[in-house]
C-alpha cells in the first residue's frame, strides 16, 4: 500500500474513534501483551481486529501491516509539540533505540504497574528508569533511589538508569546501585548490553 493509502487508513481509523490511534501508537512502540491493557482497551482491540488493523497471536498483539505500524510511528512522532505528551518523549526514544538498535522485542512502556520503572524488559528481566538532563551529571534523590531498589528487589528486576542528554543528543545506560546517587556521563554505556556485560564481568 502506498503512502496515500496508509494516510486514508489512518484518517478512517481517526474518524471512527480517535482513541484507537492512542492504543495503536502504544502497540507500535512495544506494548504488545493483553496483560497490560485495561478493559476499555481490550474492547478497542476487538474493534481494531475486526477491521483488520491488528491481530492476536496468543496473548501478543501484532500489526497486520508492518508498513502501517511504521506509518503510525512516523506520523504520531511528527505531531506538533503541543500534541505530544512531553513526559513520554525520552521514554519513547529509549524504547525505540532498544527495539531497533539493540533488537530487544519484549520491551514495554510501563505506566504504573511496575512502580518507578518507565520501561520494562521481560527477558532478561530489567527495569529502566528514564531521565533527561542538560548537564553531564545527574543525581537521584535518596528517596527515589530507595524506591527503585525496593521495587527491583520485589519484582526481580535488574535496575537500570537510562539518561537522555538533551545537550549532547545522546542516550547512555547505567546500572543503578544501592547507595549510589550520582551518575556521571563518563561512567555511562552506549548500549544496554554493554552496560550489563561490563557490570557482570
Amino acid at each position: 500500500m502506498r503512502g496515500g493509502g496508509q494516510l486514508r487508513k489512518y484518517r478512517t481509523i481517526k474518524s471512527t474513534n480517535p482513541k484507537f490511534l492512542d492504543l495503536l501508537e502504544r502497540i507500535a512502540w512495544g506494548l504488545n501483551n493483553y496483560a497490560y491493557l485495561v478493559d476499555k482497551e481490550l474492547d478497542f482491540v476487538g474493534d481494531l481486529e475486526r477491521i483488520g488493523v491488528i491481530y492476536c497471536e496468543g496473548l501478543k498483539l501484532r500489526f497486520s501491516d508492518e508498513l502501517f505500524r511504521r506509518f503510525i510511528l512516523n506520523i504520531r512522532s511528527s505531531r506538533k509539540t503541543q500534541e505530544i505528551y512531553p513526559r513520554y518523549t525520552a521514554e519513547y526514544l529509549v524504547v525505540r533505540r532498544l527495539a531497533y538498535k539493540e533488537n530487544l522485542r519484549e520491551v514495554l512502556i510501563s505506566y504504573t504497574s511496575w512502580g518507578p520503572f518507565d520501561i520494562v524488559i521481560l527477558k532478561p528481566p530489567i527495569g529502566i528508569q528514564v531521565k533527561q538532563t542538560t548537564k553531564d551529571v545527574l543525581a537521584l534523590s535518596k528517596s527515589e533511589l530507595e524506591r527503585i531498589i525496593s521495587a527491583a528487589t520485589e519484582k526481580g528486576l535488574t535496575p537500570i538508569l537510562a539518561i537522555f542528554y538533551l545537550h549532547r543528543e545522546k542516550i547512555l545506560y547505567f546500572r543503578i546501585e544501592e547507595h549510589k546517587i550520582t551518575y556521571s556521563i563518563e561512567e555511562g554505556y552506549e548500549s544496554l548490553e554493554g552496560c550489563l556485560r561490563k557490570r557482570d564481568q
